[in-house]
């Protein structure tokens, strides 16, 4: 599994989702949010899965999520704890 640990630039790496490979793209280097892409591919190169998860913080003062931030996990709106729980089983973050 490759953990994103990174924050200076968007990253693209490939890692293990529940055992299935998904390739993964994240914006964490600009203010206001934080967004993973994941995508899984077939042995044709095409999409099998793709979702989003996120967090978007956009008027904090201290550019940093709390509860009262949106949090978003496949098209969901989801708490703080299932976002840094999700992250975390996900992200190794």
């Amino acid at each position: 599994m490759f953990l994103l640990r990174a924050k200076a630039q968007p990253v693209s790496s490939a890692i293990q989702v529940l055992c299935e490979t998904y390739i993964v793209h994240r914006d964490t280097s600009h203010g206001g949010r934080q967004v993973y892409w994941f995508d899984k591919y077939n042995g044709k190169g095409e999409v099998e899965d793709s979702f989003t998860l996120s967090a978007e913080y956009w008027d904090s003062e201290d550019d940093h999520y709390n509860e009262n931030s949106d949090f978003t996990f496949r098209d969901k709106k989801i708490t703080m704890e299932e976002y840094e729980s999700l992250v975390s089983k996900m992200l190794g973050n």
